[in-house]
């Protein structure tokens, strides 16, 4: 099971700064339009997609890279660069997420927890030249299970 446990938004949208303690069973997001309540629900869809990023290679995942990434459109005005991290307990552990408008800061550490769950690619196999890693990586049977229960979540 996956709880959510915290939120941490800069830069994102009309966001400036916000810190969001998350409750375990229930959070409501209430108020008037134009507030940021899409936008708090759009940058917590974007830090859980992050989770599987360190299990997926090739064009999986420069696809989820640029589903995610803060693109110069949604870093708030004014602002060099936007970031949005997510801390959440999965299987009893304490994981982490980060997506930013820097290719180089997105990360999830679920498979330092998880090591069965797949390959770690660090961010600099992916610079420039995309194609050194074209393919498909076939989880196993157990890395599939670890997948499918993050895929349930984000859908």
């Amino acid at each position: 099971m996956m709880r959510l446990q915290r939120l941490d938004i800069e830069n994102f949208r009309g966001i400036r700064e916000m810190r969001i303690g998350l409750h375990r069973r229930l959070n409501v997001f209430a108020g008037k339009n134009g507030i940021g309540k899409t936008t708090i629900l759009n940058a917590l869809g974007r830090t859980i997609q992050i989770a599987g990023m360190n299990h997926t290679t090739g064009n999986e995942r420069k696809d989820l890279e640029s589903r995610t990434i803060i693109t110069p459109h949604y870093i708030r005005f004014g602002a060099e660069q936007g970031r949005i991290h997510l801390q959440f307990l999965f299987r009893g552990k304490l994981v982490r997420t980060t997506t930013s408008s820097k290719p180089e800061e997105m990360d999830s550490d679920l498979i330092t927890h998880f090591h069965e769950a797949g390959i770690r690619i660090p961010y600099h196999a992916f610079l420039e030249d995309r194609s050194t890693l074209t393919g498909t990586y076939m989880p196993d049977e157990r890395t599939q299970n670890l997948i499918s229960g993050l895929k349930i979540l984000i859908w």
